[in-house]
């Protein structure tokens, strides 16, 4: 049996402290505004991102209204199909980031 080790990624930013298991939760439970403005302006609809990222539309429509968690690799896989950086899509505008992980 393989160890996993667990890394918490403690995100600070000007207006709000999360702290994350990565692997396990992704950025909090929270509407995604930046991710369904970003979807929108990219011309995707909730059923295409889900495919592409390999999980079925009701889930997908059930984390960007933050009902249930994003995982990290979620994100970015997100990340990388919406070609723009994790704060612009996972963060609200007015927060500066400062990330450290710790084992």
């Amino acid at each position: 049996m393989q160890h996993n080790p667990k890394i918490y990624l403690t995100l600070q930013f000007s207006c709000i402290k999360v702290k994350v298991l990565t692997g396990i939760g992704g950025v909090g439970k929270r509407m995604q505004w930046n991710l369904i403005r970003l979807r929108k302006e990219a011309g995707f609809t909730q059923k295409k991102i889900a495919v592409a990222i390999g999980m079925d539309a009701g889930s997908y429509g059930r984390k960007e209204r933050g009902e249930i968690e994003f995982r990290i690799s979620e994100m970015i896989a997100i990340h990388k199909l919406l070609n723009k950086s994790m704060d612009q899509i996972f963060l609200p505008p007015d927060c500066n980031l400062i990330a450290e992980v710790k084992k």
